[in-house]
């Protein structure tokens, strides 16, 4: 489900989406389902409700590549969570509302974490 280049709203119903809301400033709402939040480049300051942290996700794929690009910080005394990207997505926010921020992991954004221990081991 896409938004155009307005102030658009949008809201998931009972089945998983992939929401965009495009250009603009956008409320996204997430719905039962497994939903996936995608922003492209340029998206403008986006406010997301309803996220299921246990199965929602975020589509940043045209942003960043890693998490180093992402910066998570906390509003609210950690009641809402700011999302602000480095690189393509430099300007762009997403305000996450109703999750904490340390609650929010790379798997969360579509990115592997790295593994304890898998490096190589010199001697």
């Amino acid at each position: 489900m896409s938004g155009d280049a307005g102030n658009d709203t949008i809201k998931a119903g009972a089945t998983g989406l992939v929401i965009d809301g495009g250009i603009g400033s956008d409320k996204l709402f997430g719905g039962s389902g497994e939903d996936t939040f995608r922003f492209q480049a340029g998206f403008g300051r986006d406010s997301v409700y309803k996220f299921q942290i246990e199965k929602d996700h975020f589509d940043v794929s045209a942003l960043v590549d890693s998490m180093q690009g992402i910066n998570i910080s906390e509003l609210n005394g950690g009641a809402n969570t700011l999302i602000t990207f480095d690189g393509a997505g430099l300007g762009n926010k997403i305000i996450l509302y109703g999750v904490d921020a340390e609650s929010l992991k790379a798997t969360h954004f579509g990115l592997l974490e790295p593994e304890v221990g898998s490096g190589l081991l010199l001697s």
